[in-house]
């Protein structure tokens, strides 16, 4: 569906494009810094709208690359996080088991020692 749509909106964009430059074939004095032209109007519009469009997606695509770095800095401190969370309850886990340990008493510190009751 989307692509349905992209080919349709390039289409009207297109036939945009040459009734605009079948209406206005009128040459117009372009001054840059640097020369002086004529150009046809239509040409004028597009040209200064492909500069814009690289401009902007220039200024998206850095934008973008911005983002994406702080992402990745934060997907690795995130995995750091989840081992450091992991090796945590690893000791956890070691200590509530020798705390277990410790407060149950063994059967052999109950039985009395024959050797030590002869006398």
């Amino acid at each position: 569906m989307r692509r349905i749509v992209s080919l349709i909106s390039f289409a009207i964009f297109l036939l945009f494009g040459v009734a605009m430059a079948l209406l206005n074939p009128h040459l117009v004095m372009f001054d840059s810094f640097f020369y002086q032209t004529s150009l046809p109007l239509s040409i004028l519009l597009t040209l200064s709208f492909l500069v814009g469009l690289f401009l902007a997606g220039l200024l998206m695509s850095t934008k973008l690359w911005s983002v994406q770095w702080h992402l990745k800095k934060s997907n690795k401190k995130l995995k750091y996080q989840e081992a450091e969370i992991l090796q945590l309850k690893k000791n956890l886990n070691h200590l509530e088991a020798q705390a277990e340990v410790q407060q149950t008493p063994t059967t052999a510190e109950n039985t009395p020692n024959p050797l030590l009751s002869i006398r």
